[in-house]
C-alpha cells in the first residue's frame, strides 16, 4: 500500500478514535472537522496539497483531487454493494457528502457525520456520541463518484518523530505547523511561472500583480516585460491577444492580454482579463420557459463555449426573458432568483458557482524554510478598520401598486435601533399575486437592519497559496467575507491586500 494512501487513512481513523475532534462546520478544519475538511486534511496531511491547491468542500473536491493524482475509477465501483473499493478511495457526493475507504471492498469507512444535535453547528467541541467522526461500515449514500488516488508516493510526509500520534502536532492556529519535515527546504516550491502563449516569461517579468472583487466577474493582472534592441537577446514579447497563465503549484490564473501599452523604450506594460471579461461584454437574449436554473446557466455557457468547473444543482425554475443582456448579468439575474447567496467566477477550469460560506481561505507562509507555518492574518498590517450605519434600514414599507394606485401592505421596524438612530426606511413594491408582504418586509429587514464595516489589511502568503475573493476566513474568532484581493509578488514574495466584512 502506498505511503500516502497509509498515511492519510491512519490519521483520518486516528481523528476518529480521539473523542477530543467532533463535527462542527465552524471549526471545520480542527480541532473539529465536517464531512469534506476531514478527508480533504487528511491527504494535506499526507503531503497531497489539495486544500492547498484549491479543495474547500464536496462541490469542489472533484476537478482539485483530479489535478493532484486523483483518478475518477466510478465507473470500476459496484457502488451498492461497495465491490472493488480500496483502502484509501474517496468515496464523493458532490453537492452533499464525502468519506474515505478504510478496507478493501467497502468493508469500512470513515467519515464526519452530524454534532450531538443532529445539526451541523452549534454542539460542543469533541465528539459527544461517539459517531459525529467515526469508522463505520460501508452503505451507499448515495455516491456519485469513487477517487482513487494514483500519484507520486514520494510527497508522503516522513515521520521523524516515529509516533502514530502525528496528528495531534499543532500549533495555536491548526497548521501542523510544529511538526518540521527535515527535507522541507528541498521540497518545498516557492517558484511561480508565467507563460505567455507557452513560452516561460518569469525571468522578464516585472511588477506582477492582479485583482479580484466579489462585485467584479472578471480576474485582471497587471505586467511588465524588458524590452531589448539588442539583437542577441532573444525574449518573447506577448501582444493583443497572448494567452497568459501564472503557475505556481498549480495553474491560478488563466487570460488573456487586453491592452498593450508599448510607448516606453524599456519596458512594455499588459493588462490581462481572465475569461469572465468576454462574460461581462458579450450580450445576447433568452426566453426560459420555467427551466431549472442548473440548465438555464448550462444552456448559456454551451452557446458561448465556456467551460465548466462547478456548478451546484440548482433546481429553481427560471420563468424570465433577457433582452440584450450581458452574459454575466444574466447569469447573476439566475442566481439571486435561487435565493441568493451565490457567487460565480472563473477559474482556469471555467465557470464557478458556489455559495458564500463554502470556501474557506486559510493562507499561511514561512519565515524560513526550516521554520513552522503562520497563519498570515496573525501577522497583518497597515489594518483599516470603520463602522457605518450610512446604508442601514430600520424600517420597511411594503406596498403594492394597481392602476397607479398606491397601497401600504404592511410596515416592518426594528424599534431599538430606531430609538438609537432614528427611522431609516426603505419602501419595496411588490407583486401581491407572486410575494407574501410579511415575508419580503421580514427578509428585507433582516438584510439592511445592519451596520456596515470596513475592515482591510495586508499580509504575507506564501507564494503557491492563493486568497481569493468570495472566500471566508477567520481571524480573532470573527468570520469574514473577502470582498476583494489584490496579489504582488515582488523579489519573490507574495504580498496581498484583503478587504473583508462580516459573514454571518
Amino acid at each position: 500500500m502506498g505511503a500516502v494512501i497509509e498515511s492519510a487513512v491512519n490519521w483520518a481513523v486516528a481523528i476518529a478514535n480521539d473523542n477530543s475532534h467532533g463535527y462542527d462546520q465552524n471549526s471545520r478544519w480542527g480541532i473539529d472537522y465536517d464531512c469534506s475538511s476531514l478527508v480533504i486534511s487528511a491527504f494535506e496531511q499526507a503531503g497531497v496539497r489539495v486544500k492547498t491547491g484549491g479543495a474547500t468542500y464536496t462541490g469542489d473536491m472533484k476537478p482539485v483531487f483530479l489535478r493532484y493524482g486523483f483518478l475518477d475509477v466510478t465507473g470500476q465501483i459496484n457502488l451498492s454493494s461497495g465491490g472493488g473499493l480500496k483502502r484509501g478511495d474517496v468515496l464523493l457526493n458532490t453537492t452533499h457528502h464525502t468519506a474515505l475507504v478504510v478496507t478493501d471492498g467497502g468493508g469500512t469507512i470513515v467519515n464526519a457525520s452530524i454534532n450531538e444535535k443532529g445539526r451541523a453547528t452549534g454542539g460542543q467541541k469533541g465528539d459527544q456520541t461517539g459517531r459525529e467522526i467515526y469508522t463505520r461500515g460501508y452503505y451507499n449514500y448515495p455516491w456519485n463518484c469513487v477517487l482513487r488516488y494514483m500519484g507520486d508516493d514520494s510527497v508522503a510526509p516522513s515521520n521523524t518523530s516515529g509516533s502514530d500520534k502525528e496528528y495531534s502536532l499543532t500549533d495555536k492556529y491548526g497548521t501542523g505547523g510544529n511538526s518540521i519535515r527535515e527535507d522541507f527546504s528541498l521540497s518545498r516550491n516557492e517558484q511561480y511561472k508565467l507563460l505567455a502563449d507557452g513560452v516561460d516569461i518569469s525571468g522578464y517579468v516585472g511588477g506582477l500583480s492582479w485583482q479580484n472583487t466579489i462585485d467584479e466577474l472578471a480576474t485582471k493582472m497587471n505586467f511588465e516585460v524588458a524590452k531589448s534592441d539588442t539583437k542577441y537577446v532573444n525574449t518573447y514579447i506577448p501582444e493583443l491577444g497572448s494567452i497568459i497563465n501564472l503557475f505556481t503549484n498549480i495553474e491560478i490564473f488563466r487570460g488573456i492580454v487586453i491592452d498593450v501599452d508599448d510607448g516606453s523604450e524599456t519596458v512594455n506594460k499588459y493588462t490581462v482579463c481572465d475569461f469572465g471579461w468576454y462574460l461581462n461584454k458579450s450580450k445576447e437574449t433568452y426566453q426560459f420557459n420555467n427551466m431549472s436554473a442548473y440548465k438555464a446557466i448550462k444552456k448559456v455557457c454551451e452557446d458561448f463555449n465556456i467551460p465548466i468547473d462547478t456548478i451546484p444543482e440548482l433546481k429553481t425554475e427560471i420563468k424570465q426573458i433577457y433582452i440584450d443582456k450581458a452574459v454575466s448579468e444574466i447569469i447573476s439575474n439566475i442566481l439571486e432568483q435561487c435565493g441568493g447567496g451565490y457567487n460565480f467566477d472563473m477559474t482556469p477550469h471555467g465557470l464557478r458557482i458556489y455559495k458564500y460560506g463554502t470556501l474557506y481561505a486559510y493562507p499561511e507562509f514561512r519565515i524560513t524554510p526550516n521554520t513552522q507555518l503562520i497563519y498570515s492574518p496573525s501577522l497583518r498590517g497597515n489594518v483599516s478598520h470603520s463602522v457605518s450605519i450610512e446604508d442601514m434600514k430600520n424600517s420597511i414599507k411594503v406596498i403594492t401598486d394597481a392602476d397607479n394606485v398606491y397601497t401600504v401592505q404592511t410596515v416592518l421596524k426594528d424599534t431599538d435601533s430606531i430609538y438609537k438612530f432614528g427611522v431609516l426606511q426603505e419602501v419595496v413594491k411588490i407583486d401581491p399575486e407572486k410575494e407574501n408582504a410579511n415575508t419580503v418586509a421580514k427578509n428585507k429587514l433582516s438584510e439592511l437592519n445592519k451596520q456596515s464595516e470596513t475592515f482591510s489589511f495586508e499580509m504575507i502568503e506564501a507564494v503557491d497559496s492563493y486568497t481569493r475573493a468570495g472566500m471566508v476566513m477567520d481571524i480573532d474568532d470573527v468570520r469574514y467575507l473577502i470582498e476583494g484581493t489584490s496579489h504582488s509578488i515582488t523579489n519573490g514574495i507574495h504580498h496581498v491586500k484583503v478587504d473583508l466584512r462580516k459573514f454571518i
